[in-house]
């Protein structure tokens, strides 16, 4: 029998490797076109995606405050002369990054209903309801943070009340109404630094 020698052999399989990750390179490429790169306005389109949501979002995301001020001012205004669901998710969009856009529960209800309509295709439904959730998290941040304000000013008051009243007075109860206040300090702080690391 006539055998092939090794190179030969090693030449076959190296070459059927190549051809075969040559085609996989090309289904892959098929499935997962690369975009063209072009710097786009931060404006979604009549048919937005997840690719041009999450472009629009980084393009919010690395302006300075006062671009972000006036894209809010901007699309508050479009959507007040001509209501559109687009603009209602560049307004969630847009909330997340500037108190400018508008008030958080009228965003929301806004973009509630966004599910229900075909207008967005599954994974841009995904980012929204995300982005939705965030913008939730962050308006209970800011009432819990307003609650503990308000709780801090009626200690505070009823502290300078008590000592006013009473200058000799009992240091306990005093130093009770302090650490409540120093407690509820730190509970601000705290609510404060977790909103600023979101």
């Amino acid at each position: 029998m006539n055998r092939l020698p090794i190179t030969v052999k090693i030449w076959c399989l190296t070459s059927i490797l190549l051809l075969l990750a040559g085609c996989s390179q090309l289904n892959t490429q098929d499935e997962y076109p690369q975009s063209s790169g072009q710097n786009q306005a931060p404006v979604v389109s009549a048919s937005p995606d997840y690719d041009v949501l999450l472009d629009f979002s980084l393009k919010v995301s690395n302006m300075a405050v006062a671009g972000r001020a006036e894209l809010c001012r901007s699309l508050l205004k479009r959507q007040k002369e001509t209501p559109s669901t687009e603009i209602s998710v560049q307004l969630l969009i847009g909330r997340l990054f500037s108190e400018s856009c508008g008030d958080i529960s009228k965003i929301l209800d806004a973009v509630a209903s966004v599910s229900s309509t075909n207008q967005y295709d599954e994974h841009s439904q995904k980012l929204i309801v995300i982005y939705a959730e965030i913008l939730k998290r962050m308006q209970n941040s800011s009432k819990k943070l307003v609650a503990l304000e308000r709780k801090q000013k009626s200690l505070q008051a009823l502290l300078d009340s008590k000592g006013n009243k009473n200058p000799q007075g009992s240091s306990n109860d005093s130093r009770l109404l302090r650490d409540k206040l120093d407690a509820i300090r730190n509970m601000e702080k705290q609510l404060d630094e977790t909103s600023d690391s979101n």
